[in-house]
């Protein structure tokens, strides 16, 4: 991911928030993108997207993962996840809208009945792989929004846990007060 500086001054790697700032951007800038053309069922060239397909899915995934409210990663991982839809050598977009049964004289094109049958294993496999992606990510920020279960340091049988933290060591220190003056 490159980030333009304004000064040029900097030529050091861009720092954690401004790497996390430009994926708020990139994930925002992509929800108003299928707001004005939203992608429905079609599957649609990846070329059509403002960004690289996978620098986008970084976004979602860092998004996701740096998300407290369970909500809106769901719905960050459903709008991530349309991200499958577009895919590389599609040409024009594919509108995948029902026939009507009746018509009888639609011809059977072998070839395009087998190029869409791998577009559309290759949309349920970027499904399939986003889900994970972002479920994993989703999991992540869940474990980091819970709140941290400290206990006290010492326990009733008089060991204690560095920190207050349970499964710090192994074995749990014992302290003995000696009644011996320091000299």
């Amino acid at each position: 991911m490159t980030i333009g500086y304004p000064d040029n001054s900097r030529t050091a790697e861009p720092t954690d928030a401004e790497v996390l700032d430009a994926a708020y951007q990139i994930v925002s800038s992509i929800r108003e993108f299928f707001i004005a053309d939203p992608p429905g069922e079609d599957i649609i060239d990846h070329a059509a997207l403002p960004f690289a397909k996978a620098a986008i899915v970084s976004a979602f995934r860092l998004v996701i993962a740096t998300e407290p409210r369970a909500e809106t990663r769901g719905n960050l991982m459903v709008q991530g996840s349309l991200l499958a839809q577009y895919q590389r050598d599609v040409g024009a977009r594919i509108s995948v809208t029902p026939v009507n049964v009746a018509d009888q004289e639609a011809i059977y094109d072998g070839w395009c009945q087998s190029r869409l049958d791998r577009l559309f294993e290759r949309v349920a496999v970027d499904r399939r792989f986003l889900r994970e992606l972002y479920g994993k990510a989703s999991r992540v920020a869940a474990q980091k929004s819970e709140p941290a279960q400290f206990h006290p340091p010492f326990q009733e049988d008089g060991t204690y846990t560095p920190y207050g933290h349970g499964n710090m060591t192994p074995h749990p220190i014992r302290l003995f007060v000696d009644a011996v003056p320091f000299s």
